[in-house]
């Protein structure tokens, strides 16, 4: 059964942080402990299931409410026929959420006093990616007092990539001044990633980068899509501390906290000059009045090879 929107009531719209020091609490203690929700969910799912656990210390229960963005989704009263009633979001709502609504539905039969689940419709190219997205919440309300407890979890969308970025194009030794050029790809995500080019741990300028656009035949047929970005940069003597550099490329999903961090690592030597001279053929030596001072050391002067 379903009826109109029913707005969020005033304990919902208040902040926790101002909420009345005696709505929720019986003998002391709060009502609701937790609303279980995944903070990610793959928008392809068929199905989001969340779980509102509570305690009524001994109290019967008058109702239980679940919103979605401050609208009513559910309602569960056991002194009702039917218990469950299920709402939809009033017409004059914003386009979005009437996007949301049409692409999922409330489960009356596996929906009750505790767990809320929400199937999606079918075909999500022509659905919202979002489906799912938002801040849900369970409102639970006793008998007689009608004293009220709620808690509230945020969903995101998104299909996580299930491998991390591959860089190409590293080679295994450089010379300074040589142009170091590679490029990272993702796996497919939603929303597509966004890739940072890493040189010995500090962030590569972005003139230096350029985001590529992927051939037909990478794309993905789904809602997940890859992302490729190109750096391009000459090598400087301090790009070799110690010997060697070390490029890294990170994917992350905007707006999302994953816990998991994709990341992948590049190392390269500076080349020595003899395998210069042997890589490289003929060079001709420079001294330091006419070579970058920045290989130079106290005016003495330092042998560089460079190719005629």
């Amino acid at each position: 059964m379903s009826t109109k929107c029913a707005c969020v009531p005033a304990l919902l719209a208040t902040s926790s942080s101002h909420i009345n020091s005696q709505q929720g609490i019986v003998e002391g203690r709060h009502m609701v402990r937790k609303l279980h929700a995944p903070p990610i969910v793959d928008p392809r799912a068929s199905e989001l299931a969340l779980h509102c656990d509570y305690d009524l210390h001994g109290n019967e229960l008058y109702s239980v409410s679940w919103y979605r963005n401050q609208h009513m989704l559910f309602k569960y009263q056991p002194s009702s026929s039917p218990p469950g009633i299920e709402f939809e979001i009033d017409t004059n709502s914003n386009q979005q959420q009437q996007q949301q609504t049409k692409d999922v539905r409330v489960s009356l039969d596996r929906s009750n006093a505790t767990h809320l689940l929400l199937e999606g419709n079918e075909d999500i190219t022509k659905g919202n990616s979002r489906r799912y997205e938002g801040t849900y919440a369970c409102e639970v309300l006793i008998e007689r007092t009608f004293l009220a407890d709620y808690a509230m979890a945020n969903v995101s969308a998104a299909i996580l990539p299930k491998n991390k970025p591959i860089i190409e194009g590293v080679a295994s030794s450089y010379r300074v001044g040589e142009q170091l050029d590679a490029v990272c790809t993702s796996a497919p995500s939603y929303p597509p990633a966004e890739l940072i080019f890493q040189l010995n741990g500090q962030k590569v300028d972005r003139r230096f980068t350029k985001r590529l656009k992927l051939p037909q035949r990478q794309r993905s047929d789904s809602s997940a899509s890859s992302t490729s970005l190109a750096i391009s940069m000459p090598l400087e003597r301090r790009h070799f501390p110690g010997g060697s550099l070390k490029l890294s490329c990170r994917s992350i999903l905007p707006g999302l906290e994953i816990g998991h961090d994709y990341r992948t690592e590049r190392n390269a030597k500076i080349a020595s000059a003899d395998n210069q001279r042997v890589a490289q053929g003929k060079y001709r030596e420079l001294t330091w009045t006419n070579c970058f001072e920045r290989m130079c050391k106290d005016g003495q002067e330092s042998q560089i090879f460079v190719a005629d």
